[in-house]
């Protein structure tokens, strides 16, 4: 949604912050009623195949489209919605792709309808439409009209505070609290961990292979709830630091493949964590709701770790450095000593400019595609 609203804003001018908003209140309410109409899963990547109808609807409002030509951007981008959760279980890179390619086909879509382009006009409950195309025997078409203009769905949306599969943060959650009240220091402290999932989860987390002990990449890693529950448990948090190339190696080391590590199927399908430490102490730890939840706001981080932050920050010089780190295509360079205190680890841990500097090259691909898609604006 924000893709396709920064997009957008990029080539007009005068949108002012309330014009943001009101766009991006917009899509989201788009998108989460299709998706709450879409009562069965049929495997298909939300963020993607329904996201593009709420990245047009924001895309059509900001460049001021009339009721006909959102109508035609709606058809228009029904042509081009697609995207399927197999790239997940395999572990692939077009996870992200998909949700890219919404946002993009979202703003093509809205402005193709302003220059007069046409799509199909029952999209959703035609004999063809997304409904019985994409969701047979699996939708409600009435969710998409209810307490229209007096219930905003978005707002039941929740944040993600860590960078992995939302159906995963409970048991994060939980593992933090109890390294917390163990004082568990280092992966010694634990003898054992047990989780609780409900049957279908129990079935994809722990009877599969090897990929969600030992995950080979990003992708692995933000869908494998062993290692992030190891993983929050070893290093007392989960963020794109830890779930990275170089993360993943560090939490090995928590042999999370040992028969130490299970999980036990649970009816009730709750999430749960219990260590059990090697002085025989044991601390169960259920959630009752994950953090992020309306009902469960993140905490605003104290002033300790905002000093910490602060100080892990890279300094202009350092900076520089990875700037040429990533020109030059390599990561093996360090800072100078004066400028050591600037690396982005917290003590005790190895140096991560690699790191860095990949984040630097995500940057840049992004200003790049923001002004590809100006250019290409510019010239209809």
């Amino acid at each position: 949604m924000l893709g396709a609203v920064l997009a957008v804003c990029d080539s007009l001018e005068g949108v002012t912050g309330r014009d943001v908003l009101l766009a991006v209140a917009l899509g989201l309410d788009v998108s989460c009623r299709i998706a709450l109409a879409s009562t069965l899963d049929r495997g298909w990547h939300r963020t993607a195949a329904i996201g593009i109808f709420g990245a047009t609807a924001a895309a059509g409002k900001l460049i001021g489209l009339t009721p006909e030509q959102m109508l035609a951007a709606f058809g228009i981008a029904y042509s081009h919605a697609a995207g399927n959760r197999q790239c997940i279980l395999d572990g692939a890179l077009t996870k992200r792709m998909q949700a890219g390619q919404a946002a993009s086909a979202g703003v093509f879509s809205a402005i193709l309808a302003q220059t007069g382009f046409t799509g199909a006009h029952n999209i959703f409950s035609g004999r063809f439409g997304f409904f019985e195309l994409y969701q047979p025997n699996g939708y409600d078409a009435s969710v998409l009209l209810r307490d229209l203009g007096a219930a905003f769905r978005g707002e039941a949306l929740s944040y993600k505070p860590y960078p992995c599969g939302r159906p995963l943060h409970a048991a994060i959650d939980a593992a933090l609290a109890t390294r917390a009240r163990l004082e568990i220091e280092r992966p010694d402290d634990i003898a054992s961990v047990t989780i609780e999932a409900d049957a279908a989860g129990h079935g994809d987390q722990f009877a599969g292979g090897p990929t969600k002990r030992r995950p080979t990449q990003v992708v692995e890693a933000q869908f494998a709830q062993p290692f992030l529950v190891a993983t929050a448990l070893a290093h007392g948090r989960v963020g794109i630091a830890e779930v990275d190339g170089l993360g993943m190696k560090r939490s090995w080391r928590c042999r999370i493949g040992s028969p130490a590590s299970r999980g036990m199927a649970d009816r009730k399908g709750r999430s749960a964590s219990l260590c059990t430490g090697p002085t025989g102490a044991r601390l169960p730890s259920r959630p009752a709701i994950p953090s992020g939840r309306q009902r469960s706001r993140l905490a605003m981080p104290s002033s300790r770790q905002s000093s910490a932050t602060a100080r892990v920050m890279p300094c202009g010089r350092c900076r520089r450095q990875a700037w040429m780190g990533y020109w030059r295509q390599s990561d093996d360079w360090k800072p100078c000593r004066m400028h050591a205190r600037c690396s982005r680890h917290l003590p005790g841990e190895e140096t991560r400019w690699s790191t860095y500097s990949r984040s630097i090259a995500a940057t840049w691909s992004r200003v790049r595609m923001r002004a590809y898609i100006f250019i290409a604006l510019s010239r209809l």
